[in-house]
C-alpha cells in the first residue's frame, strides 16, 4: 500500500481544483478580439488591381480580373477548379509588376476604417483606429483588438453596456471573394498572448450575419499554478510556464503558439513555403499562386492535429493524414480561457436594415467567475505524515516511534563501543 501511494504521487504530483467560485472578472484580462469580413476580397480593389495589371502585361481586363480570384484562395486553399498553367501565368504577371504578394492581399482586404464604422469601449466612444489594428490572423488579414495583452483593456465590468460594442458596416455591392456561402462577419474570442488560429487553439468564432444585433456574452475561467509545481519535471506537472519554452515567433509559451510552430515546420516540409496566414510568412518563404496546388493538397492534415498519446497500430491511415509534431505541445500552467453564449436578433429599424449595419455587443455576462488552482498533490511533510499513519495502522508502529528506536539501538552501540574501548585500556 505504501509502494502504491509513493508510485501515484510520482505519477500524478499535481492536482487541480477549485479555489474561488466567485473570482471578479475585473481581475480577468479581456480577451483579444478579431473581427473578420467574409469577403477577402473588396470588388472595387479587385477591379483596380486587374486593370492595373492588365495595361503592364497586356492582357485582357476581365481575364486578369479572373486570375485575381486565385489570390483568395490562398486564403481557403481551394484549388480544386484552378489550372496549373493560370495559376503560374498570374503569378509571372504578379512577379513582374514588381508587387509584393502579402502587400497585394493586404491591399485587397477591407480595411478596418471601412468595416468598423463605430466602437464603444466601456461606455466612452472611442475611435474604432486607436483600438482596432489591421493584423494577420487564420482568416486573413482582420481587424484586431487587445492583442498581446495591452493593459488598458483589463478590468472590464460585467454588463453588455461594460464591454466592447463595435457597429460593422457590410458592404453586400462590394463582396468579390467569400470564404463562406453567407455574409457578414466572423468574430473571434482568443486569449490576448495567443496568434487567433482556430485550428490550433482556444479561439471562439462567432458568425455575425447582415443587419443583426448580436449579444456576445463572455464566460472566463482562470487557472494558475503555484511556483512548488515548477520543481516537477515537464513530463510529471503536464504544463509549461511562460518562459520555458517559448515558440519561434512568440516570447511568450502557449499551447496554442506551439501547434502553430509545428504547422509552420510541416509547411516548411512539404511545401517548401508558409502560408501568408501564419507567422514568420516572410517574402523570402510565403507561399505564392503557384503554391496553391500543393496547399490544397494537405489542407486537410493541417487541420488535423494528432495527440501525442495516441497509438496508431491500427490507425496506418489517419497517422498519415494528421499533424504529428516532433515536440509535445503541452498546456499552460497558467492562463485564462473564455467560454461564449451568443443571442442575435435581426435589426428591425430600416434606416439600419438599408446600410447594412450590424451591431455586436462583447462583455462579460456575471460580475465573477471560477478561479482552479494546480498545487503540489503531496508536500514532504505531508508525504512522512501519510507514510506515519500507514505504518501506524499496518504494523503498529509510527514514524516516531522508528526514530526512537532507530536512535535506542544508536545509543546502545555508543555505549558498547565505549565499554570495549575502557577494557581494552
Amino acid at each position: 500500500m505504501v509502494v502504491t501511494l509513493y508510485n501515484d504521487f510520482l505519477n500524478n504530483p499535481t492536482v487541480t481544483s477549485l479555489e474561488d467560485a466567485s473570482f471578479p472578472v475585473t481581475r480577468v484580462p479581456f480577451p483579444g478580439i478579431s473581427v473578420c469580413s467574409v469577403n477577402k476580397i473588396s470588388k472595387r480593389k479587385a477591379q483596380d488591381l486587374a486593370t492595373h495589371l492588365a495595361t503592364i502585361s497586356n492582357k485582357n481586363q476581365s481575364l486578369i480580373l479572373r486570375y485575381v480570384r486565385f489570390i483568395g484562395q490562398l486564403h481557403d486553399f481551394d484549388g480544386a477548379r484552378s489550372k496549373i498553367r493560370e495559376l503560374v501565368e498570374f503569378q509571372t504577371i504578379l512577379k513582374r509588376s514588381g508587387l509584393k504578394l502579402i502587400d497585394v492581399i493586404k491591399d485587397l482586404a477591407i480595411p478596418c476604417d471601412e468595416l468598423l464604422v463605430s466602437c464603444v469601449w466601456q461606455t466612452r466612444d472611442v475611435k474604432c483606429s486607436e483600438i482596432f489594428q489591421m493584423k494577420l490572423t487564420q482568416s486573413g488579414f482582420c481587424c484586431v483588438f487587445n492583442n498581446y495583452n495591452n493593459s488598458s483593456f483589463f478590468g472590464a465590468e460585467a454588463g453588455f453596456d461594460r464591454g466592447l460594442q463595435i457597429g460593422v458596416r457590410n458592404q453586400l455591392e462590394d463582396y468579390f471573394y467569400s470564404t463562406l456561402s453567407s455574409t457578414g462577419v466572423v468574430v473571434q474570442i482568443f486569449h490576448s498572448d495567443d496568434y487567433p488560429d482556430k485550428s490550433s487553439g482556444n479561439v471562439n468564432d462567432i458568425l455575425i450575419g447582415n443587419s443583426s444585433e448580436s449579444f456576445i456574452d463572455i464566460q472566463p475561467t482562470t487557472y494558475e499554478a503555484v511556483v512548488d509545481v515548477e520543481d516537477y519535471p515537464v513530463e510529471r506537472r503536464g504544463c509549461l510556464f511562460d518562459k520555458e519554452s517559448p515558440s519561434i515567433f512568440s516570447s511568450v509559451y502557449s499551447q496554442s503558439n506551439c501547434i502553430i510552430g509545428c504547422r509552420i515546420e510541416s509547411a516548411l516540409a512539404l511545401c517548401r513555403c508558409i502560408p501568408f496566414q501564419l507567422p514568420l510568412s516572410n517574402d523570402n518563404i510565403v507561399c505564392t499562386i503557384e503554391d496553391i496546388p500543393c496547399l490544397n493538397r494537405f489542407r486537410n492534415k493541417w487541420l488535423t492535429l494528432s495527440p501525442n498519446e495516441v497509438v496508431w497500430e491500427h490507425l496506418p491511415r489517419e497517422q498519415h493524414e494528421a499533424l504529428i509534431c516532433s515536440k509535445k505541445c503541452y498546456p499552460k500552467c497558467s492562463g485564462t480561457f473564455y467560454d461564449v453564449r451568443v443571442n442575435s436578433f435581426p435589426i428591425l429599424n430600416k434606416s439600419i436594415t438599408k446600410n447594412h449595419l450590424t451591431v455586436a455587443y462583447i462583455y462579460y455576462g456575471r460580475r465573477v467567475s471560477n478561479f482552479y488552482q494546480t498545487d503540489v498533490f503531496y508536500y514532504w511533510f505531508e508525504i512522512l505524515s501519510n507514510f506515519g499513519g500507514l505504518f501506524g495502522i499496518l504494523l503498529g508502529v509510527s514514524v516516531i516511534s522508528l526514530i526512537e528506536t532507530v536512535t535506542y539501538i544508536f545509543q546502545k552501540l555508543l555505549i558498547i563501543a565505549r565499554f570495549k574501548f575502557i577494557h581494552s585500556n
